[in-house]
Parts: structure tokens; sequence; C-alpha cells
């Protein structure tokens, strides 16, 4: 997700690179922006929530000592809201302890510094770059964190994009369901060579004219 967000930043910063040498571009579980206002799963709860994560964190990353203990203690509670937030089909315990521990990993000063920028991230304007360029995007179908209408509103500024949701996934859709996504990055791919190569025949093309 945090990919795909990057990518429209980079398409707002540098469109030249778009323009000159990107030709496909896939967004998966991804957002243009308002993800203060998602609300979790909770309506009004999860919107507060969203809204003070990046207070919380940085009070936090004051007491990264205390945040680890606490981290060991509940692991078994993190495994809960890693399972409720990152997949909503049935998948081994084993997939939830490694998404788990990724997040884990996670150091609460990062998370301290990046919450806030997801809080002001609007790259709407910006997919306006992507035009011409061949464009995935993907969603599940009940992802909390980054739902399907934020794929929605992508495609909105993206119309020529494909747009995919993946029935019973969550936000993690490529640990989820892998093989639907390596199908359809690889129709992207093919979809994206073959249009270029178009291009660049029809440029490369002489152009005759017969009077």
């Amino acid at each position: 997700s945090m990919g795909g967000m990057t990518v429209m930043s980079l398409a707002k910063h540098r469109p030249e690179i778009f323009a000159e040498r990107v030709i496909g571009v896939g967004l998966i579980s991804s957002s243009a922006g308002d993800l203060a206002r998602g609300d979790l799963g909770m309506p009004g709860l999860g919107t507060f929530v969203m809204r003070m994560a990046p207070t919380l964190a940085r009070s936090f990353a004051r007491t990264p000592r205390v945040v680890a203990a606490g981290r060991r203690v509940g692991s078994d509670l993190e495994s809960l809201f890693v399972r409720r937030y990152s997949f909503a089909s049935p998948v081994p315990a084993s997939l939830v302890r490694f998404a788990a521990q990724m997040i884990a990993s996670t150091r609460i000063e990062v998370l301290a510094e990046f919450l806030p920028a997801l809080n002001k991230h609007d790259e709407r304007k910006a997919l306006a770059t992507l035009a011409g360029i061949e464009t995935l995007v993907m969603v599940g179908d009940r992802d909390l964190l980054t739902p399907p209408a934020h794929a929605e509103e992508i495609v909105e500024h993206v119309p020529e994009a494909e747009l995919v949701v993946v029935a019973d996934a969550g936000h993690l859709l490529m640990l989820e369901h892998p093989a639907v996504v390596t199908e359809h990055v690889v129709g992207l791919m093919e979809r994206s060579l073959t249009a270029n190569a178009a291009r660049t025949q029809l440029r490369s093309a002489p152009r005759v004219r017969r009077i």
C-alpha cells in the first residue's frame, strides 16, 4: 500500500520519468488520499483512532523500551489484530505470525515518522500522470485499511486502469492470495510490453507521403 503511495508521490514530483521510462504501474491495496477518514471497520471510533494514531506514536516513541516490552507481553493480542486487519479468509497461523513479526520489527520511532505522512497523503492530482500508461489497481473486497472505495477513486482519475477487486481478501493481498496477484501482475507486464512495442514501432516507422 505504501509502495503504491510512493509511486503516486514520484508521479507528482518527477512526471518526466513516467513520460520517458515507465510503461506500466501496479497499485495494490493502496490509496490516493483521505486515509485519516478511514474507520477501520469501526464507524466513529475507527476514525478517531486514525486521527490520533500519529500523536500516540510520537508519545510512544519517547519510551521505545517500554513499547518493546509491551509488544512482547501482548504478542497474542497483536496477532489477533494482524489477522483482523491483514486477512479476510482462513490462512495458516504461520502466515499470521510472519505478518505479525514483520510489523513488530518496525521500530516505534519509524511509525512515529511515517504515520503523519499517511494522514496527509493526497496525490489525486498526480494520478493524471498515469494517463496512457498501462495501470493495474487491485484491492481486497474486505480490506479495512484501504477499502475498495479507495481503489475505485484511483480508477476515477485513471479511467483506463484495470480494477480488480479480490473476494475474501484483506489488506495483505499479496500474502493472502499470491497466485491471484501474480496472475494479474504478469498480465500487466505483458500488456505493458505489448503497448510499449507498438509505440516504439510507430515512432521508428518511416513517414512516407505520396503526393
